[in-house]
């Protein structure tokens, strides 16, 4: 059978990062080795204001901070200025910079873990916030690469996030939950997380987008023979799918 060459792509690296789409071939692999080789610098790249306020993960600075904020609009007004914040060259927002600082400062996790509430959970959007490769917070958080939060992963879909999504190279969190590499003492890790997974809505049987119609249920097979509790988690059920995946950025809905 002859190999499906991937087309070369013109579009350059400005363009990539600057727009919204799903990527796949080459677009995706150079966007996905820069947000690789990119990455926030918590120490020097939270300089703006509101950065130095997390960096600082006082929540009551914050809640202070917030209030004034929406003194002179409304908590709607106020929370969307916020959310729309970025930080980095990978344009961070504010619950993947939360959760960074969880996944650093380990030690602090008492402290750092009620800054989640941040923004009022009416919004829907606490969990939802991507970064320019697509990722949400709560993507992240159950990733398993370097993440593996399901607490934290729990207070932002309670707040409103959305479990079924994917990023712009066309994966899911379940996609890289199962991709555990033989010997890596990984499995452990990627069950406890992948069970949480399923346990609250996600759907392994989703494909990827980029065309390969890769599943996390087929991945998790083809590892059977060095990770044979993936496959045996997604044989004791899969969640339902909580209306149509969304892949890239995820978008609010209509008010």
């Amino acid at each position: 059978m002859a190999t499906r060459l991937k087309p070369r792509s013109n579009r350059t690296l400005e363009d990539l990062k600057n727009s919204h789409d799903v990527l796949s071939g080459m677009d995706s692999q150079a966007l996905c080795t820069f947000c690789t080789s990119k990455s926030l610098d918590l120490e020097t790249g939270l300089n703006a204001p509101y950065g130095r306020l997390l960096k600082a993960s006082n929540p009551g600075k914050l809640r202070s901070d917030f209030s004034s904020r929406a003194a002179t609009t409304s908590d709607a007004a106020a929370a969307d200025e916020l959310f729309a914040l970025r930080w980095g060259p990978t344009a961070v927002p504010v619950y993947n910079v939360t959760l960074m600082f969880l996944y650093l400062h380990a030690r602090q996790r008492a402290r750092k873990l009620p800054l989640h509430r941040l923004l009022p959970r009416r919004l829907w959007r606490q969990g939802n916030g991507a970064d320019m490769s697509g990722t949400t917070a709560l993507m992240h958080a159950v990733s398993t690469k370097p993440y593996s939060e399901p607490a934290y992963a729990q207070l932002l879909l309670d707040g409103g996030g959305e479990i079924n999504t994917g990023n712009r190279f066309g994966c899911m969190a379940a996609h890289d939950i199962v991709m555990v590499r033989p010997g890596s003492g990984m499995e452990g890790k990627a069950v406890e997380t992948l069970r949480w997974f399923v346990e609250h809505g996600g759907d392994a049987r989703i494909a990827d987008a980029d065309g390969d119609g890769v599943t996390p249920v087929s991945m998790a097979g083809k590892a059977r023979r060095f990770a044979p509790r993936l496959a045996e988690v997604l044989g004791c059920g899969i969640g339902e799918v909580k209306g149509k995946v969304v892949f890239g950025p995820p978008r609010p809905p209509p008010r």
